[in-house]
């Protein structure tokens, strides 16, 4: 662990873990409800791509078998988009009589932040791995497109009216019902915009 510099970055996320776990039980014993628990599974899901990662970079012989070494890269690209989707988690916040509101944003953006930081670390880790294979600039130009896939785990929930939003994260519904993953991206382009189109070709028909 000291060796690949992961003792300070695994001590330093446990913490901020723990901290999220334990603001999130202090107000389910607060208030006697469980309206945020769930920020605990959805930060475990934007844990995941950071383990897969560190797992790659910790056991060099798993780089050396090109089977095991795709199947833990689809699987961290898999599990990414779940690091930026905690930040949708911004949308259950409201006034509530229990808690003061500024509690619950200092919760969320705990978990998001949290979740951000696993993210970013696990790509970072992704692109040392791509240099042993491409150049710097296209290393950069991977990183861009995985970021964008990566926004797709905010993009429909935030900018499409529909129930997109109460719909399990990106990873969870893509691994028991494929089709339920894929179908997040169906909202990808507003309806609205989509009906403003149409109804502009019909304005300029004869």
């Amino acid at each position: 662990m000291k060796e690949h510099d992961r003792l300070n970055e695994t001590v330093f996320m446990g913490v901020l873990s723990l901290f999220c776990f334990a603001i999130s039980i202090f107000r389910f014993v607060y208030t006697d409800t469980k309206v945020f628990l769930f920020l605990n599974w959805n930060l475990f899901l934007a844990f995941v791509p950071w383990a897969v990662s560190s797992l790659i970079m910790l056991r060099p012989k798993l780089r050396q078998s090109k089977w095991m070494l795709a199947l833990l890269l689809c699987t961290w690209l898999l599990f990414f988009p779940n690091a930026p989707y905690i930040l949708t988690d911004l949308f259950h916040l409201h006034i509530s009589s229990s808690m003061p509101v500024w509690f619950d944003l200092v919760l969320i953006l705990s978990f998001a932040w949290t979740g951000l930081l696993f993210g970013f670390l696990s790509l970072w880790d992704i692109e040392d791995l791509m240099r042993n294979w491409l150049k710097e600039k296209y290393v950069v130009l991977v990183s861009v497109l995985l970021l964008f896939i990566g926004s797709f785990g905010i993009y429909p929930h935030l900018a499409v009216p529909t129930p997109l939003r109460y719909r399990r994260p990106f990873g969870q519904s893509l691994l028991p019902s494929p089709h339920l993953g894929c179908h997040h991206l169906d909202g990808a382009v507003p309806q609205h915009f989509v009906l403003f189109v149409q109804d502009d070709s019909k304005e300029t028909l004869p």
